[in-house]
């Protein structure tokens, strides 16, 4: 009995060790975790799971100024070792008043449209706002992967995460 105890106590230490010390993995490059906390520091909040994304975005303006900047996407397509692929990503961006529920309801909405270009940069230009105070802009970023398996065949997938950007106009 008192071997039964040590050996189940054992257990328990090795669990208890053994999960307590797990954690996600970060990375160890200081520069990329110091800029997604700059990213959540500038307003920009992310929903699901597209922690891929550095927003450089001004978060105040005047009512004179349009909203200039861009967002850099990484995309988890771009390591994709396949022969024969196309890989695009575009960017829908709206201001709105509240939040959409999912895709097809954001797809109603008027909204801007941008394409990533070289080194995962999506330049953002030419929003404006015609009032002062507090604005959203709730926006979408589709990634495209398409990729031939021959016999005149492609397979097609697509990734969409939601996002959201606050910005103050005086």
């Amino acid at each position: 009995m008192r071997t039964s105890r040590r050996g189940i106590i054992s257990f328990l230490l090795f669990f208890i060790v053994f999960f307590g010390c797990r954690h996600k993995k970060h990375t160890n490059n200081k520069s990329e975790r110091e800029s997604l906390k700059n990213m959540f520091d500038e307003g920009l909040q992310i929903k699901g799971d597209a922690i891929n994304v550095l927003y450089k975005l001004p978060d105040t303006l005047t009512i004179k100024d349009t909203l200039k900047g861009y967002i850099v996407y990484k995309s988890v397509y771009d390591t994709l070792r396949v022969p024969n692929k196309e890989h695009f990503v575009d960017f829908y961006l709206a201001k709105t008043n509240f939040l959409s529920k999912d895709y097809m309801e954001f797809r109603t909405k008027k909204s801007d449209t941008f394409a990533r270009i070289r080194d995962s940069i999506i330049p953002i230009y030419d929003i404006t706002f015609k009032k002062r105070g507090a604005h959203m802009l709730e926006g979408y970023i589709v990634d495209h992967l398409y990729y031939d398996v021959g016999n005149d065949s492609v397979h097609y997938k697509s990734l969409k995460n939601q996002v959201m950007y606050s910005v103050y106009v005086k």
